[in-house]
């Protein structure tokens, strides 16, 4: 189960994470998004989900390189569940010293141009249910 389109967008969504491009982050997202900044926070709407992801990135992981693995994506209608592994590399970019490996969970939706955009970003995936 894959759709090559989100997939697709999720390899864009961690590049431009990755590159500090915020209008590229932004383009991956729908208006009423939401994001899980910190365990048991979250983050709604296109414009708090970009400052939210680039704190992140600031406090939590600044040395750290985004790459995508495997992901299964679940489709119904207009409305995508896609379980994806990331995984945070430490070190150089070609030479990573280690990664981290994270099981996230997102919801896309296809707006009217057909396009696949996030509409919930959860990278703690289902790790989120040890900080309740």
């Amino acid at each position: 189960m894959r759709n090559q389109a989100i997939s697709a967008q999720l390899r864009e969504l961690h590049r431009a994470f990755n590159a500090d491009e915020h209008k590229a982050i932004a383009a991956c997202y729908d208006e009423t998004a939401t994001v899980v900044s910190r365990p048991i926070h979250k983050r709604s709407g296109k414009s708090d989900v970009v400052e939210a992801l680039a704190q992140f990135k600031q406090d939590i992981v600044p040395d750290a390189l985004v790459s995508n693995g495997d992901d299964v994506v679940i489709e119904a209608g207009d409305v995508a569940l896609v379980m994806s592994k990331i995984y945070l590399n430490y070190g150089q970019p070609k030479q990573p010293q280690f990664a981290e490996a994270n099981r996230a969970i997102y919801v896309f939706k296809r707006n009217e141009k057909g396009q696949w955009r996030c509409v919930v970003d959860n990278f703690f995936g289902t790790d989120l249910l040890d900080y309740i």
